[in-house]
């Protein structure tokens, strides 16, 4: 899967196994996975300056995961009702090249997630390159009442998710 054509998020010739790319809308089911597919923009301008991106919207052991890719503005009411129910929300945050901390906050408002993972932000990881995203504290503070804390990994399942509820930031060394 790839959200759009960036050579850094969809780079498939490093895949060396049989695929399916699924890299336009629509719906997909394979193995007990269901997968939507919905086209929205990188900008703010349908398109016209960074181009297409797909929300990917996918069923897993009864998890609804929507992963908003490189998503460049809010959402209309018929992208909302396209992309249906959301139990885990990855979320662009870090503005430049997509959504800013305050648009996320809309963007999960419109969908009323149980779990948001923030991601496309400032991290030391990212040296100089990184100082063109906002960090996690910006949208952590637009959030407002949405409790928050960090975690090395998750292990969500559909019996222990409402534990993970608010805004889960993933950590790494």
């Amino acid at each position: 899967m790839g959200s759009h054509d960036h050579i850094d998020h969809n780079y498939i010739n490093a895949v060396k196994c049989n695929f399916v790319h699924l890299n336009e809308t629509g719906s997909f089911s394979e193995h007990g996975i269901e997968i939507k597919r919905v086209r929205t923009f990188h900008d703010k301008v349908s398109g016209a300056k960074k181009g297409k991106n797909i929300i990917y919207n996918f069923i897993i052991d009864g998890i609804n995961v929507c992963h908003c890719g490189d998503l460049g503005h809010i959402l209309d009411f018929n992208l909302v009702e396209e992309i249906g129910y959301v139990d885990i929300l990855l979320i662009p945050v870090g503005g430049e090249f997509t959504i800013d901390a305050f648009d996320a906050v809309d963007v999960v408002k419109q969908l009323n997630p149980i779990v948001i993972i923030p991601m496309h932000y400032r991290i030391k990881a990212l040296g100089i390159i990184g100082l063109a995203f906002a960090k996690i504290d910006k949208f952590i503070s637009a959030s407002g009442l949405l409790s928050s804390k960090e975690y090395k990994e998750l292990e969500l399942n559909s019996g222990n998710i409402k534990n993970y509820s608010g805004v889960a930031v993933l950590k790494y060394d």
